[in-house]
């Protein structure tokens, strides 16, 4: 919001953007990679500073801001959400079964 409103001008938010995204690339080119942040061959964080950096620079501040929002509540609940959905007891906690589900003959139901 500070942003919006022209407290931080564009050129230090896309330069500091840049300059967070091309920090962050730097383990993955030295194959050190973050285990608490980073996954190794992903580099999705480093998009997303780029493309953080990119935005405010191409559109005018009312669409960028409201792009930069969506992209850091949609960041915010890919990051909670598929934890939890982990650790409870989810589709996704449970063990995968290898007998088809009924009704389905066996070649219908395989996932390869």
């Amino acid at each position: 919001m500070m942003f919006y409103y022209g407290f931080i001008p564009q050129w230090v938010f896309s330069g500091t953007a840049f300059i967070f995204g091309v920090l962050q690339l730097w383990p993955h080119i030295r194959r050190e990679e973050l285990s608490w942040y980073q996954i190794e061959h992903n580099y999705g964080e480093i998009f997303f500073a780029f493309s953080a950096s990119v935005i405010p620079l191409v559109l005018p501040i009312e669409y960028a801001t409201a792009l930069l929002l969506a992209m850091a509540i949609s960041d915010g609940v890919t990051g909670i959400v598929p934890p939890l959905m982990l650790t409870s007891s989810s589709v996704f906690s449970r063990s995968r079964s290898t007998a088809p589900p009924s009704g389905l003959p066996r070649s219908a139901s395989t996932l390869t």
